[in-house]
């Protein structure tokens, strides 16, 4: 089966920052790092990371760890994952 995880800014006007998005297998170990720097999603955009239907290296307990920063006053409420 082919993951998908979804990141929303459902904020119409603050753009949130996404400082790490690590994939930890069923074990708990770290299998891999998505970004190497610090990437944005824009106000209403979704990023997507899919995991391939091949790529079994998660398990079948897969999760991810994200760190996110937002801009000054605004609410951490505006990033949603599915």
């Amino acid at each position: 089966m082919t993951g998908l995880i979804s990141l929303r800014n459902v904020s119409e006007s603050d753009t949130i920052f996404i400082l790490k998005a690590d994939y930890y297998n069923t074990e708990g170990s770290k299998i891999r790092t998505y970004f190497d720097y610090p990437i944005y999603i824009l106000p209403m955009e979704t990023l997507e990371i899919v995991i391939a239907q091949k790529d079994v290296e998660g398990g079948t307990g897969s999760n991810f760890i994200f760190d996110w920063k937002t801009p000054l006053n605004c609410p951490n409420h505006y990033l949603r994952a599915s």
